[in-house]
């Protein structure tokens, strides 16, 4: 599993490698990746040391453990890995978009992948499920809205998965935080390797003007049909 997921993570960062080199002479926003360790030790999960966030600056992935199973603890690095859905749109499922924890118009990698290095689970680092909650500053609600409700997801290219897809849903149902300060989202899994944040387009509302056509139809159909009844009969004055 260590093999694979390092691998993905080398494939990731000469992607990343080869869209700054592309970006720089062109004089555009070049690709620029970060890196966050943090120690996790203790004993349990009431440890100060459990609950830990990475803290990118615009963006920040918080990490708790809901069961620790160490004494002498273990070391978490986190990588923001700057995108947009040109690049990442082939990993996400159909109809999703990549939100953007940066505003589009001063960047051209405004969606934000994370990779999570962490020890496989076990008796000696940690065991169960793990909640890993993302957060961002941009406002993202007017163009990337959650209505009607549930569009906004946080999915997982797993490790446990073949292939380079996010194609595990980890969103904790309801967590989902919008607003114009520090929109959030969690999820819980028991694996790790990317994360992205995205809008799940398929389950969009009809647009207003789609509405009243349909309505307008509707009604149209149901005089006709009792238009066609008086005419015959069947319906009298």
């Amino acid at each position: 599993m260590d093999s694979t997921r390092k691998s993905s993570r080398t494939s990731k960062l000469i992607q990343a490698a080869a869209l700054a080199a592309v970006l720089v002479p062109l004089g555009s926003v070049a690709v620029e990746t970060s890196t966050i360790t943090h120690s996790y030790s203790g004993s349990g999960t009431g440890s100060p040391a459990n609950n830990l966030a990475f803290d990118f600056g615009p963006y920040k992935l918080r990490l708790f453990f809901e069961n620790l199973a160490f004494l002498a603890g273990f070391a978490v690095t986190v990588e923001d890995l700057p995108t947009n859905q040109a690049t990442v749109g082939s990993r996400l499922p159909a109809g999703h978009v990549c939100v953007p924890m940066l505003d589009p118009s001063s960047t051209l990698n405004p969606c934000v992948e994370f990779d999570v290095d962490a020890p496989d689970p076990g008796s000696g680092t940690w065991t169960g499920d793990y909640d890993i909650t993302i957060a961002w500053d941009f406002n993202t609600d007017p163009t990337f809205p959650d209505t009607p409700g549930g569009r906004i997801r946080l999915l997982h290219d797993s490790s446990l998965l073949p292939g380079n897809a996010f194609a595990s849903d980890i969103t904790t149902n309801g967590s989902y935080f919008s607003g114009t300060v520090d929109p959030a989202i969690g999820g819980r899994d028991d694996n790790f390797q990317s994360f992205i944040v995205t809008q799940n387009g398929n389950a969009a509302v009809p647009e207003p003007a789609t509405l009243f056509l349909v309505t307008s139809g509707v009604g149209g159909l149901l005089y006709r049909r009792r238009r066609k009844k008086q005419d015959s009969g069947g319906v009298k004055a």
